[in-house]
């Protein structure tokens, strides 16, 4: 599970194999919404962090998907030709990582997402992890190869 930006921490964001995601209350344990458009497991979630309203996911299904929490729908549907195994959004700048069965990570242009802005190579396995930090700065890539890059 993902938790949502740290200023509404009571939201928690789920990825799971019945091909949904969810946002969850984190003080009931109730879930506030199910979201549904994959079609196959949901491996990873991505919240915004400086807003509550949107989040991405990636999925076996070869696609990561940005997610608007107001209109309980999907905005953006970024295709893959692998399975899409970790997701990171940066909100700030527009930005979604994606990493792939193909060890490669990619970084798009959410105003214009057709194709990815660039690929980052280096892994020889399959990339498990991405996270930004605090700033938005920096990507860590965690991969099976146990590389963090």
């Amino acid at each position: 599970m993902g938790q949502l930006a740290p200023n509404h921490c009571r939201l928690v964001l789920s990825a799971s194999a019945d091909k949904t995601t969810g946002v969850w209350d984190a003080h009931t344990g109730k879930r506030k919404n199910k979201f549904v458009g994959h079609e196959s497991y949901v491996n990873s979630v991505s919240a915004a962090r400086k807003s509550n309203q949107l989040f991405a996911s990636g999925s076996d299904d070869a696609c990561a998907k940005l997610w608007d929490i107001r209109a309980a729908q999907c905005t953006t549907h970024l295709q893959h030709n692998f399975e899409v195994t970790a997701v990171a959004l940066n909100e700030d700048r527009n930005e979604l990582f994606t990493g792939s069965l193909d060890n490669e990570i990619r970084l798009f242009d959410l105003r214009n997402p057709m194709e990815p802005m660039y690929k980052l190579s280096g892994h020889t396995d399959t990339i498990t992890c991405l996270r930004l930090d605090p700033f938005g700065s920096y990507l860590l890539s965690n991969s099976f190869d146990s590389a963090g890059m």
